[in-house]
């Protein structure tokens, strides 16, 4: 049977937990291993750093809730050596990155050390450094 959203059966499965709606654009044409989306209760965290809030191509990381804190060390440093690396790659190829944003997730339990997909790129979430004193 097909459910649609407004059937109040699946609608109860979510229990008190708010439903959100998103309808993206029309995507490029790619190959159905480079899409990717992540869905959850993820935290996102911007930039705090004019460079970056107002560069060409939007730039967030996604990480569990109870992995923020944690992130939020590291932003900054992250945000700049993505724009530079960005940058770097439309220099080298004289082609600008084809992309309207990029965003980096912190996922749990996933297999691979880290994967690109068209404007996301997953991580294990093992990568986020938790010590107080990292580099």
């Amino acid at each position: 049977m097909e459910r649609q959203v407004g059937d109040a059966s699946f609608l109860a499965g979510f229990g008190d937990e708010p439903i959100h709606l998103f309808k993206f654009n029309e995507s490029w044409k790619i190959s159905s291993y480079l899409f990717c989306f992540i869905a959850g209760p993820y935290s996102f965290i911007t930039s705090d750093e004019e460079t970056i809030k107002g560069y060409k191509y939007p730039l967030r990381l996604a990480c569990r809730k109870s992995l923020t804190k944690y992130l939020e060390k590291a932003k900054e440093e992250m945000f700049h050596n993505t724009k530079c690396a960005i940058e770097y790659y439309e220099k080298i190829f004289q082609t600008p990155y084809p992309f309207d944003k990029l965003d980096q997730a912190f996922v749990p339990d996933y297999e691979c050390g880290a994967m690109e997909n068209v404007g996301l790129i997953l991580y294990n979430d093992q990568l986020i450094e938790r010590e107080e004193l990292f580099s």
